[in-house]
């Protein structure tokens, strides 16, 4: 099934964990940087790289996903991070 993009946001990413909010829209990851990058949905407590899902240096999660509120962190500053949000009517 075909996938369309409907927006992409960019973001750099560092050792401190950010928040992205994504409202449950449908989205995909991309870790465009030479490092690893792990994200968790919020629920409470920042990730970390012991307790988020790794998106290993230059890969893409093949799965789309959803949550409210993303918290992402990378293994060194200034990590180059794309989600792409999909639109599941498609």
């Amino acid at each position: 099934m075909p996938l369309k993009i409907e927006k992409v946001m960019a973001l750099t990413v560092g050792t401190t964990a950010q928040d992205v909010a994504v409202g449950y829209r449908s989205f995909i990851i991309e870790n465009l940087s030479v490092n690893a990058v792990y994200f968790k949905e919020k629920e409470g407590t920042a990730c970390t790289t012991s307790n988020g899902f790794c998106v290993p240096a230059e890969t893409a999660l093949l799965g789309v996903l959803t949550a409210d509120t993303l918290s992402v962190v990378a293994d060194d500053d200034s990590s180059d991070v794309r989600i792409l949000f999909i639109d599941p009517t498609c």
